[in-house]
């Protein structure tokens, strides 16, 4: 009815090369890059393990969740979920198993792990 066209872009130089960073979340490159920051790693791996074709198993997606947290977050806090909260328990308890830890050390040991998942998984 009403529908709008945008206006075609018509290239007139050659189109700016991605940045590496952009490369390993679309998955061109599978291996760390000399001078990537660890955060730009971390970011890859937050998208390579939804990448992965089964599902870790329940130990493995707390050890991912504790360390995501830990990474992101820091140390846990509020009270731990009542008996009845089976799953939250479980989270709460694994992500209060890293309390104290670095970010980057948590960042980096959620990198180790991912590429661990993603070469059992594959």
């Amino acid at each position: 009815m009403f529908g709008y066209t945008p206006p075609k872009k018509i290239l007139t130089s050659n189109p700016p090369l991605l940045p590496a960073s952009l490369l390993i979340l679309l998955g061109l490159f599978r291996s760390r890059l000399p001078g990537m920051a660890l955060s730009d790693d971390f970011a890859a791996a937050q998208v390579r393990v939804k990448q992965l074709s089964k599902t870790p198993d329940a130990s493995e997606l707390l050890e991912l969740y504790a360390l995501f947290k830990q990474a992101t977050v820091g140390d846990v806090s509020g009270e731990r979920p009542g008996m009845l909260d089976f799953k939250g328990r479980a989270k709460y308890d694994a992500w209060a198993g890293k309390r104290g830890g670095n970010k980057d050390a948590s960042m980096q040991s959620y990198v180790t792990l991912v590429e661990k998942l993603a070469g059992k998984y594959a």
